[in-house]
Order: C-alpha cells, then structure tokens, then sequence
C-alpha cells in the first residue's frame, strides 16, 4: 500500500513498459497514478489532483502536447508541474512542449535516478514557502505563481515564477545564469543553465504585456527593469 502522506505523480504514456519503469523509478517517493493516455490523463486529473505529471508526447488519440494545454487551462492544473519524457531528438519538439505548458524536457533513454531527481525537485519547488515580492508596481505572490502589474493579473509556470523570484529578490541587480541554475536545480550540472532558457524566453514574453523586461546582460546575467522606468 503506497504511503497516503506521499506526494502524488501521474504517469501518462500509452506503452506499458515505460510506464512500469518510470513507476518503479518514482514510487521510492511518490505514490503513483497511472495513465494509459491522453484522454484518460485528462479525466483522472481532475480526480486524483497530481503533485506533479510525467508525460510522453507521443500517443494515440490525445497527444501530450494536446493533454499540457488542457491541463493548463484548467485552474487546477495552472500550478502543477508537467515533466515530459520523449524519444524526440527534434529540437522544435522541445519548444513546443515548453510552449503548451511543461516545465521540463527529458529525452528517452533517461537515467532513472536523473527522473527521480527532476521530479523531487519540481515538487520541492512546488511548495516553496509563500512570499509578497513587490518591483516599480509589479506584485508577485509565490503561493499562486500570480503577477499583478497595471491593472493584469497572470499566473506564472513553476520554472518562470522561479526565475521571476529570484530577479524581484535581486532589486533590480544582474543575476547570473548560474545562480538562477543553482536556485532552482541546486544542482552542480554546468549544462543546467541552458536549460533556463525556454522559461526565460517564455517570462519575458508574458512580462512585456505588463511592461515588464527580463533583460539579458551578456556575459553577467539577467535583471528585470520596467520599461516607465
């Protein structure tokens, strides 16, 4: 019997094989729901409020690019951390994933205790203790990920309000690539920081709508600057 004070994982992937191994992977720390697709994720979702979600891309019926957007128009699921695990070596299947909700990309073959690592951190990180952080009329709540500038409200991914935490906290300072890296991964990884990449695109693109710029320094970093600055 999985421990009920366990965080909950939902694994997606229509091959029984990779479910069972990312199963067996997880369930050192996690109880785990298992589902056979996309249509089944998205009805077991609502019923079983994952922690956090490991999905392959390619299935049948329901894709899991088409089950990360549905999970992120659901309020329930704004929050929740979508790991995706796929044997794509295209590039622009990384982006689009990122791009219709996940947090993370992880290419097949993976190093299961790699999994285990990713997945203990997203749901660390999904539970960080609550902060009010305030930039030039910007209002960030780190408990719901929420934004609130000139009159807009939006709701940040885990890996972007992570980021855009740590750039309120620096005031307005250049903070490194790796420091960011080492904030979120607290990992010692020198590739993690490129990993940071698709997020910070993806924040910069939501913060310009509220007047907002995560600005690049090269060769330092990033700092976020308000453009009525």
């Amino acid at each position: 019997m999985q421990n009920q004070n366990r965080k909950k994982v939902m694994i997606v992937d229509d091959e029984s094989d990779l479910r069972e191994i990312v199963g067996e992977t997880l369930s050192e720390d996690f109880r785990i729901v298992y589902a056979r697709g996309g249509n089944e994720a998205i009805a077991l979702f609502e019923e079983q409020k994952p922690d956090a979600i490991v999905l392959d891309l390619r299935m049948p019926a329901m894709d899991g690019f088409e089950v990360c957007e549905k999970i992120r128009t659901n309020p329930l699921g704004a929050s929740v951390p979508i790991l995706v695990v796929s044997g794509s070596i295209d590039p622009a299947a990384k982006d689009r994933a990122i791009k219709s909700g996940a947090d993370e990309y992880m290419q097949k073959p993976f190093n299961p205790s790699d999994l285990l690592l990713r997945v203990r951190t997203h749901v660390r990180v999904s539970v960080l203790e609550p902060k009010n952080l305030e930039f030039k009329g910007l209002r960030f709540q780190t408990a719901t990920r929420t934004v609130n500038a000139n009159q807009q409200i939006l709701v940040l991914r885990e890996i972007e309000a992570r980021v855009l935490e740590n750039l309120l906290e620096a005031k307005g300072e250049v903070v490194s690539r790796a420091a960011l890296a080492t904030s979120i991964w607290q990992g010692e990884d020198k590739t993690e920081g490129r990993k940071l990449d698709p997020h910070i695109s993806s924040l910069r693109k939501k913060l310009q709508d509220l007047g907002y710029s995560v600005k690049m320094i090269y060769g330092l970093g990033y700092l976020i600057e308000s453009y009525s600055a």
